[in-house]
């Protein structure tokens, strides 16, 4: 046989076919011609070509289906072949050349199995078939092509198209097809229980991708062991699985099922020889009650799930109908916000710190404030976790520290130059891999000593992604700027690991300086509080000082600063330079 690369050779092959097929087809033919045309065609083909004579039942392979197919290339019929094809496949096979010769058509196709002896091979054969007279088939060719290597690629791209490649489970799609099916045939009640690793992006960041991974598998695993057969269970977010629930009756009946579930969690998973403890939380939606559509009850069991993870004495919540409704003021409430930066409705105003040793103002705190025209004066409380959940906290940052910094250069022009400002930073902002640069160039810019900047940020964040995080800090404090750290007090057993924050600055909690009045066991704590920050090197400031008393013991205590309605409340930028030339400092504290 000559060789297939060879383009003149195969084209006169091609020619030479043609010439068989057309005396093949002519009144009269004999079966000789067909083997001759089957002959040449096994040669110019560029699949693997095949021929049957159907007169003495000979089932032909070009050779090289020994290399690429691993069969070979001679059987003493279709059924000696046939017995290589699955039996699963076989009637698909059978009924399409039965098909095929039953109507005269000539041409065929089909796609199935073949065990090799290289395993099961997928093929597409395709032929035709000639027929003499009466209408007796007498010979079938055509070529078969080996698509095994499509077909596993065709089976992964479905496997990612349908399963989590982390867990194995299911996927959202999955899950989303399932619902359908389930509201189409409108069976039972039943639930969905939408779950959540609460803080898992912490443990991401901290711990890295390839442990987190662990601990979803094997939350994955925990889940499967108990949600039980007739249930349905998939992975359809980076932290978050759903269990749709058949045949449940009633709303105790999910209640005791949830808590069934996210009682394997009381316990630390061991993931190598780390101990880490992780918390679930659940939102359930019930069908029908809560939706009879796929979207309205995923949605709903979504919003159960925020107010799950809110309510840390309960991490079960059904869906209410005031969760919708809170929602969609939550979306208007975004989109006004999206609009505040470059409306001009966003303003900063200013509260004092003094230093406590000579009653001066050593600067201010830089607090955010929205002007709605809408709304109002809302309130930090109402919009700034609105604006970290959504990303808007980037841009508002940035321009807290713009606004910030120009405020602060006018304060230095006014005769003020030993003032400082501290700027709050949100940990979405930390995150950001260019968070050192973009303050830099925003300080840099304003021509502001970086000394007269610092940066707070809430302690509570700050350890739960220390280790991700904490070299950012310290570069900015190579660069001159200052890190405050907030809320001292309220999170972490601070003490134990304030000797490794890189900071310069303690900011004691409101909830300490509260109690410094009414509550005497507070008011040694305090005093070894500050005594100890001291001797780590680091200053302190008190927050929320209201009374002269506090005052006096804060002062007593040693500590640095204080700040408070006792001083002054926060205030926009046009009383701040009244407010300084007023000022004097305190000559009592009662």
């Amino acid at each position: 046989m000559k060789k297939y690369g060879c383009r003149s050779y195969r084209e006169k092959m091609k020619g030479r076919y043609r010439q068989h097929i057309r005396r093949a087809l002519a009144p009269g033919f004999a079966a000789g011609e067909w083997r001759k045309a089957g002959r040449v065609f096994l040669e110019v083909a560029n699949d693997i070509a095949w021929e049957w004579d159907m007169v003495t039942n000979r089932l032909l392979f070009a050779e090289r289906c020994r290399e690429e197919l691993h069969i070979r290339n001679e059987y003493g019929g279709f059924e000696e072949f046939a017995a290589l094809i699955p039996q699963e496949d076989q009637e698909l096979v059978r009924s399409t050349l039965a098909e095929c010769l039953a109507r005269h058509s000539g041409m065929f196709i089909f796609e199935c199995r073949i065990m090799t002896s290289q395993g099961l091979k997928w093929v597409i054969m395709r032929g035709k078939a000639a027929f003499g007279s009466g209408g007796k088939p007498l010979w079938l060719a055509g070529a078969v092509t080996d698509v095994t290597h499509g077909k596993m690629q065709e089976e992964a791209i479905r496997y990612l198209t349908y399963f989590d490649v982390v867990t194995g489970l299911p996927n959202r799609i999955s899950m989303q097809e399932t619902l359908h099916l389930v509201l189409r045939e409108k069976r039972n009640r039943g639930a969905i229980l939408y779950f959540d690793v609460d803080k898992f992006k912490a443990i991401n960041d901290t711990l890295g991708v390839s442990l987190g991974d662990n601990i979803l598998f094997m939350v994955a695993e925990m889940l499967r062991e108990r949600m039980g057969s007739q249930h349905f269970l998939a992975k359809v977010g980076d932290d978050e699985f759903v269990i749709l629930l058949n045949d449940i009756n009633d709303r105790a009946s999910v209640q005791t099922y949830a808590k069934h579930i996210l009682a394997c969690f009381a316990e630390p998973l061991k993931v190598g020889n780390r101990s880490i403890r992780i918390a679930i939380s659940v939102g359930i939606a019930l069908l029908p009650e809560d939706g009879t559509t796929m979207e309205t009850l995923i949605k709903h069991a979504e919003l159960a799930l925020s107010r799950a993870k809110g309510q840390p004495d309960n991490r079960i919540a059904f869906f209410e109908q005031s969760m919708a409704d809170e929602a969609y003021r939550k979306l208007v409430l975004e989109e006004d916000l999206r609009h505040a930066l470059n409306n001009g409705e966003l303003l900063l105003y200013y509260q004092p710190i003094v230093d406590c040793s000579n009653g001066r103002v050593s600067g201010f705190e830089a607090l955010l404030r929205w002007n709605s025209p809408q709304l109002g004066m809302v309130s930090p409380l109402q919009f700034i976790r609105l604006a970290e959940e959504t990303g808007l906290i980037i841009p508002i940052g940035l321009w807290v520290l713009q606004q910030g910094c120009a405020f602060l250069a006018r304060l230095h022009r006014a005769g003020y130059a030993d003032m400082l400002l501290s700027v709050n930073v949100s940990i979405i902002q930390l995150l950001q891999s260019d968070f050192v640069e973009s303050m830099w160039a925003v300080v840099r810019d304003a021509g502001i000593p970086p000394e007269h900047i610092a940066f707070e940020i809430t302690e509570g964040l700050l350890m739960e992604t220390f280790e991700a995080n904490s070299e950012k800090l310290r570069l900015l404090r190579q660069r001159g700027m200052k890190i405050h750290l907030d809320d001292f007090g309220t999170g972490y057993s601070s003490l134990k690991y304030l000797q490794n924050l890189p900071v310069d600055l303690v900011k004691i909690d409101k909830s300490f300086i509260d109690e410094l009045e009414g509550n005497a066991q507070t008011v040694p704590l305090v005093d070894s509080i500050i005594a100890l920050v001291h001797r780590l090197g680091l200053q302190t400031v008190a927050e929320g000082v209201e009374t002269g008393l506090q005052h006096s013991r804060l002062a007593c205590f040693g500590c640095d600063r204080i700040q408070g309605y006792l001083i002054s409340k926060p205030m926009p930028e046009e009383q701040v330079l009244p407010f300084l030339k007023a000022y004097k400092p305190r000559q009592d504290n009662k």
